[in-house]
């Protein structure tokens, strides 16, 4: 029953209540004024006496049902003007059919849009499945803490911690009572202390592998040069071509952990642009052309979805030029053929594929390929096959697009004929 329903059946109520107690002492007043007539003095004084007390009766029990109501009013009131959360009160359908003005506003509607809806019309569908178990909880009689998502009408959603009763009459299920207070910004502020955790221990482990690793490169053919200083020209050549391209790797590196460094403080916003997909991928392919000079390479590209505009950025492109850089790179053949789909999906999005053949990734290394920014998973990745930079640059990049990223064999059930790296993007 909404608040607007519970106060008019309650004036409703007291109406009849009057109603009825004023025939009552209508008929009690008809009664004395015939014993009156009929009787001598005395009993005429204990019948007034005894309408006195009748009346004082009737005025106590009235006094004493207002000052209950006004109670009950108060309590209502203190409830509905809470600030600090939101409460809710169901029945026992789940049916909402008190809310407060604060909850209200967390889920972005009015109360009379609240009041009368079911709890799970305001719940985000990925925390419907945990709403229905607690729901299911509080009928068994417990109570209940958890976190919980509700959605806005606007498509925006925010973060509650919610603390259920459950509203028993003896041992029946009645409803339930629950408080929501907002934790979006404390559930935001812990992602970001882990993030930033994470981002420490990705470079301290660049310090002391990648670029330890290029400065022992470095220093080898270094002295490989001074100790063959009468060494043919051509072997010269060949060990200063093998230091640039270690000082190219190098730069390569910083350019890139300059990327992930300026991304790490946009990962909180999502991009307000929106972008042409295969102009993306288009331009992703010129710049991995360009980065082989020597080499042999084709890329086929196919669009099969036809213009697909997603929501993203510039760095959608630096997104691609990875997958694309890292099939050219990985594929030891002398000359590399690459192969990129787009094609869409049956529910909307867009798929694209970049597919190399490479010598490939076994199957239990996969899941690892993009995780080199998580505690504890350079201990936990097969030799050989530690998360590059690149790929850490793409998973960033799909997170804050809200993409979805990974790897698969090109050939099912034989990974050795080459990788396939899936993306799979969002419509507007």
């Amino acid at each position: 029953m909404t608040p607007g329903r519970a106060s008019a059946f309650r004036r409703f109520r007291e109406l009849i209540l009057g109603v009825i107690l004023g025939i009552m002492l209508a008929l009690v007043a008809t009664l004395l004024q015939t014993l009156q007539a009929s009787a001598g003095p005395i009993v005429r004084d204990i019948s007034g006496l005894l309408f006195f007390l009748i009346g004082l009766g009737f005025g106590l029990v009235l006094w004493l049902g207002s000052r209950r109501e006004r109670e009950l009013r108060r309590i209502y009131e203190a409830i509905a003007n809470v600030t600090t959360g939101g409460v809710v009160v169901d029945n026992v359908d789940g049916q909402i059919v008190f809310a407060n003005a604060k909850f209200a506003e967390m889920v972005g509607r009015s109360m009379s849009d609240v009041v009368g809806k079911k709890f799970t019309d305001v719940v985000a569908p990925e925390s419907r499945a945990l709403a229905d178990g607690e729901y299911m909880r509080r009928r068994l009689g417990a109570s209940s803490v958890y976190e919980i998502d509700l959605v806005r009408p606007d498509g925006g959603a925010i973060t509650a911690l919610v603390s259920g009763q459950s509203l028993m009459a003896g041992e029946r299920y009645t409803g339930s009572a629950s408080f929501f207070l907002d934790i979006t910004q404390r559930k935001r502020a812990e992602r970001e202390v882990t993030q930033a955790k994470e981002l420490a221990e990705f470079f301290l482990d660049l310090i002391t592998h990648d670029i330890s690793n290029i400065n022992q490169g470095i220093r080898g053919f270094a002295e490989i040069m001074r100790l063959a200083i009468e060494a043919p020209a051509e072997r010269r050549k060949a060990t200063v071509e093998k230091i640039l391209g270690q000082v190219d790797r190098s730069n390569t590196l910083i350019t890139n952990i300059k990327k992930i460094s300026e991304l790490r403080w946009a990962w909180a916003d999502s991009p307000q642009t929106t972008l042409d997909v295969e102009e993306a991928i288009r331009q992703a392919i010129a710049m991995a052309m360009g980065s082989f000079p020597g080499r042999h390479v084709e890329i086929r590209f196919t669009n099969r979805a036809g213009a697909f505009t997603a929501r993203g950025d510039y760095l959608a492109t630096e997104l691609f030029y990875n997958l694309i850089h890292n099939a050219i790179k990985y594929t030891t053949t002398k000359d590399v053929e690459v192969v990129v789909d787009v094609e869409k999906l049956p529910k909307g999005s867009a798929l694209v594929t970049v597919s190399d053949s490479g010598p490939g990734i076994p199957d239990d290394a996969k899941e690892l390929l993009f995780s080199r920014i998580a505690p504890s998973k350079r201990e936990n990745q097969p030799s050989g096959y530690h998360s590059g930079v690149g790929l850490t640059l793409v998973r960033l990049i799909s997170e804050r697009f809200g993409w979805k990223v990974w790897a698969e064999n090109r050939a099912r059930g034989d990974y050795t004929q080459g990788t396939s790296f899936c993306i799979e993007i969002q419509p507007l």
